[in-house]
């Protein structure tokens, strides 16, 4: 499988949709823990910007099309990073609080 943008043809970063699909489950549920616990899903500013310098650091870290991205799990940089209950795949992050 493929995707073709700006002319060029790429393959898929990343595992397969089924292994990003059971990752973002698994956020979506610690998420929905945190919530029930009266807390924020959201990661504050210094959070982000701290994951952000792990993964721009890391060899998984790819920035290409169609945008920033982990090779391990596929997920965009993005979207995961403001996400409190989301792990990083290398466990380069410190566990978010369950």
């Amino acid at each position: 499988m493929k995707f073709r943008i700006t002319g060029r043809i790429y393959p898929p970063a990343g595992p397969p949709l089924l292994a990003r699909a059971t990752g973002l489950a698994g956020t979506l549920a610690r998420s929905v823990k945190l919530v029930a616990r009266g807390k924020s899903p959201v990661a504050g500013r210094d959070e982000v910007a701290r994951r952000r310098s792990i993964c721009q650091a890391c060899e998984h870290f790819t920035i290409g099309p169609p945008r920033a991205y982990c090779k391990l799990c596929g997920c965009v940089a993005a979207w995961k990073l403001p996400a409190l209950a989301a792990r990083c795949p290398a466990n380069r992050w410190l566990r978010a609080p369950e």
